[in-house]
C-alpha cells in the first residue's frame, strides 16, 4: 500500500500540500507574544565588604548568608564566590516551583534577619532576582581616548545612558553595574591645623556639614507663614 502511494505522484503531492496547509494554519493560530515572561528560577545575593580579604569575606559573610539561605526548602542549588571585598551567592530554585515571588521574598527576609550576624561594613546584601527576561541587552562604556581613564566621567555618561534607556518604549528596567564611587581626598597640614587649634575629627565634621540644607529665611504674611528653602 505504501509502495502504491509513493508511486502515485499526484496523491503524494496532494498529501504533502495538505500537510503544508495544515502546518501554516496551526502556526497562524498558535498563541504567542513578542517578549514572553519567563519564570525566573535564578537569583544572586551580592554583598560588599570593602577592604576585606577573600578569606574574611568567605568566613564572615558568605558562610553566614549561605547557612541562612539553605533554610529555604525550594532551593535546588547554592553556589558562592568570595573575592576581596565582595561576596556573590548564586541561587537556583527547584523545577517544581511555579510561583517564585514568595520564595524570593522569603529569601530577602532571611538576608535581612542575618544582618546582625554580619560585620557592620557588610550589612548591605542585595538579592537580585530579575535575571530571567526573554530579551536583555548588556551595554558597556569604554574609555576610548589615549588620556588616563577618568572613571568619574564614565560614571556620569553611564548614568545619562541609563536615564535615556528608561525612556525607550518597551524597556522594563535599566540597571547600572560597576559604577565607581566618587571621593575627595583631603590632605591635612599638621602645622596649619595646630595653629588654628583644629583636629582631624573637627575638620571632618566641618566638611560633613558643608553641604547641609537649611532654610534661607521665613516668610510671614496674611496668607502664608513658613520657611523658605535654600542652601547655605
Amino acid at each position: 500500500m505504501i509502495k502504491a502511494f509513493l508511486e502515485n505522484g499526484r496523491l503524494t503531492s496532494l498529501f504533502i500540500a495538505l500537510l503544508i496547509v495544515a502546518g501554516l494554519g496551526a502556526i497562524s493560530s498558535l498563541p504567542r507574544t513578542e517578549d514572553p515572561h519567563i519564570t525566573n528560577r535564578f537569583a544572586s545575593v551580592i554583598t560588599q565588604y570593602p577592604g576585606a580579604s577573600a578569606e574574611r569575606v568567605e568566613a564572615l559573610v558568605t558562610e553566614v548568608l549561605e547557612n541562612q539561605l539553605r533554610r529555604l526548602e525550594d532551593l535546588k542549588l547554592v553556589q558562592s564566590t568570595s573575592r576581596p571585598g565582595i561576596s556573590v551567592i548564586q541561587l537556583e530554585l527547584k523545577d517544581t516551583v511555579v510561583d517564585t515571588d514568595p520564595v524570593w521574598s522569603r529569601a530577602r527576609d532571611l538576608i535581612a534577619d542575618s544582618k546582625f550576624l554580619l560585620p557592620e561594613a557588610a550589612q548591605n546584601g542585595v538579592l537580585d532576582d530579575q535575571l530571567g527576561y526573554a530579551s536583555t541587552a548588556i551595554l558597556g562604556i569604554v574609555w576610548a581616548d589615549n588620556s588616563p581613564v577618568r572613571v568619574d566621567i564614565l560614571n556620569r555618561y553611564a548614568k545619562e545612558l541609563q536615564s535615556r534607556l528608561r525612556l525607550l518604549n518597551g524597556t522594563d528596567f535599566a540597571k547600572l553595574y560597576g559604577a565607581p564611587e566618587e571621593e575627595i581626598l583631603v590632605e591635612l597640614d599638621g602645622n596649619k591645623i595646630s595653629e588654628l587649634h583644629l583636629t582631624p575629627a573637627g575638620i571632618a565634621a566641618i566638611l560633613a556639614n558643608a553641604d547641609s540644607k537649611i532654610s534661607a529665611g521665613e516668610i510671614n504674611n496674611n496668607q502664608f507663614r513658613g520657611l523658605s528653602g535654600g542652601f547655605w
